[in-house]
Protein backbone atom coordinates (compact mmCIF):
# COMPACT_ATOMS: atom_id res chain seq x y z
CA UNK A 1 0.00 0.00 0.00
CA UNK A 2 1.46 3.30 -1.02
CA UNK A 3 0.23 6.82 -1.30
CA UNK A 4 1.63 9.98 -2.71
CA UNK A 5 1.26 13.51 -1.46
CA UNK A 6 1.64 16.25 -3.99
CA UNK A 7 4.12 19.01 -3.19
CA UNK A 8 1.48 21.62 -3.93
CA UNK A 9 -0.81 20.05 -1.31
CA UNK A 10 1.93 20.29 1.31
CA UNK A 11 2.59 23.92 0.38
CA UNK A 12 -1.12 24.69 0.64
CA UNK A 13 -1.30 22.98 4.04
CA UNK A 14 1.70 24.93 5.32
CA UNK A 15 0.18 28.23 4.19
CA UNK A 16 -3.17 27.42 5.81
CA UNK A 17 -1.38 26.27 8.98
CA UNK A 18 0.54 29.53 9.34
CA UNK A 19 -2.59 31.61 8.82
CA UNK A 20 -4.60 29.60 11.36
CA UNK A 21 -1.77 29.51 13.90
CA UNK A 22 -1.18 33.27 13.82
CA UNK A 23 -4.93 33.87 14.01
CA UNK A 24 -5.16 31.65 17.10
CA UNK A 25 -2.09 33.26 18.64
CA UNK A 26 -3.59 36.75 18.40
CA UNK A 27 -7.30 35.93 18.58
CA UNK A 28 -9.57 36.55 21.55
CA UNK A 29 -9.69 33.20 23.33
CA UNK A 30 -6.37 31.50 22.66
CA UNK A 31 -4.02 34.48 22.89
CA UNK A 32 -3.98 34.44 26.69
CA UNK A 33 -1.00 32.95 28.51
CA UNK A 34 -3.21 30.35 30.20
CA UNK A 35 -3.49 28.42 26.94
CA UNK A 36 -0.29 26.41 26.37
CA UNK A 37 1.51 26.63 23.04
CA UNK A 38 1.11 22.90 22.23
CA UNK A 39 -2.66 23.32 22.46
CA UNK A 40 -2.55 26.19 19.99
CA UNK A 41 -0.33 24.27 17.59
CA UNK A 42 -2.44 21.11 17.87
CA UNK A 43 -5.64 23.03 17.28
CA UNK A 44 -4.06 24.79 14.30
CA UNK A 45 -3.00 21.42 12.87
CA UNK A 46 -6.51 20.02 13.35
CA UNK A 47 -8.15 23.01 11.69
CA UNK A 48 -5.61 22.84 8.86
CA UNK A 49 -6.42 19.18 8.31
CA UNK A 50 -10.14 19.94 8.21
CA UNK A 51 -9.65 22.78 5.74
CA UNK A 52 -7.19 21.06 3.40
CA UNK A 53 -8.29 17.40 3.59
CA UNK A 54 -11.62 17.72 1.75
CA UNK A 55 -9.52 18.25 -1.30
CA UNK A 56 -10.17 19.75 -4.60
CA UNK A 57 -7.41 20.78 -6.89
CA UNK A 58 -4.50 22.36 -5.03
CA UNK A 59 -2.90 25.41 -6.58
CA UNK A 60 0.27 24.91 -8.58
CA UNK A 61 3.44 24.75 -6.49
CA UNK A 62 5.50 27.88 -5.95
CA UNK A 63 8.13 28.61 -8.55
CA UNK A 64 10.95 28.88 -6.02
CA UNK A 65 11.69 29.16 -2.31
CA UNK A 66 11.60 32.95 -2.23
CA UNK A 67 8.09 33.02 -3.66
CA UNK A 68 6.98 30.49 -1.07
CA UNK A 69 8.55 32.48 1.78
CA UNK A 70 6.78 35.61 0.56
CA UNK A 71 3.51 33.65 0.51
CA UNK A 72 4.16 32.41 4.08
CA UNK A 73 4.87 35.98 5.18
CA UNK A 74 1.66 37.24 3.64
CA UNK A 75 -0.32 34.43 5.32
CA UNK A 76 1.22 35.36 8.67
CA UNK A 77 0.24 39.01 8.15
CA UNK A 78 -3.31 38.04 7.17
CA UNK A 79 -3.58 35.76 10.21
CA UNK A 80 -2.33 38.53 12.50
CA UNK A 81 -4.86 40.94 11.04
CA UNK A 82 -7.71 38.44 11.42
CA UNK A 83 -6.78 37.79 15.04
CA UNK A 84 -6.38 41.49 15.79
CA UNK A 85 -9.71 42.42 14.23
CA UNK A 86 -11.52 39.64 16.11
CA UNK A 87 -9.86 40.78 19.36
CA UNK A 88 -10.87 44.36 18.57
CA UNK A 89 -14.51 43.36 18.05
CA UNK A 90 -14.55 41.41 21.31
CA UNK A 91 -12.98 44.34 23.20
CA UNK A 92 -15.58 46.70 21.74
CA UNK A 93 -18.37 44.52 23.12
CA UNK A 94 -16.54 44.29 26.45
CA UNK A 95 -16.18 48.07 26.61
CA UNK A 96 -19.84 48.57 25.73
CA UNK A 97 -20.83 46.16 28.49
CA UNK A 98 -18.61 48.01 30.96
CA UNK A 99 -20.19 51.33 30.04
CA UNK A 100 -23.70 49.92 30.41
CA UNK A 101 -22.75 48.28 33.72
CA UNK A 102 -21.27 51.52 35.01
CA UNK A 103 -24.40 53.47 34.13
CA UNK A 104 -26.51 50.86 35.93
CA UNK A 105 -24.33 51.06 39.04
CA UNK A 106 -22.96 47.54 38.72
CA UNK A 107 -19.34 48.72 38.88
CA UNK A 108 -19.75 50.54 42.18
CA UNK A 109 -18.42 47.67 44.34
CA UNK A 110 -15.17 47.67 42.39
CA UNK A 111 -14.56 51.28 43.39
CA UNK A 112 -14.61 50.36 47.09
CA UNK A 113 -11.41 48.75 48.28
CA UNK A 114 -11.92 46.38 51.25
CA UNK A 115 -8.19 46.54 52.05
CA UNK A 116 -8.16 50.28 52.80
CA UNK A 117 -9.91 52.01 55.71
CA UNK A 118 -11.45 54.59 53.39
CA UNK A 119 -13.10 54.26 50.02
CA UNK A 120 -10.90 54.36 46.94
CA UNK A 121 -11.86 56.27 43.88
Amino acid sequence: MSFEIAGALIEQAVLVFFRVLTMLATGPVFSFKGVPAPVKVGLALGITYLLVAPGGNPPPPAADGVTFLIAVGSEVVVGLLLGFVSMLVLRAFELAGGIVGMSMGLRFPSSISPMLPDQGG
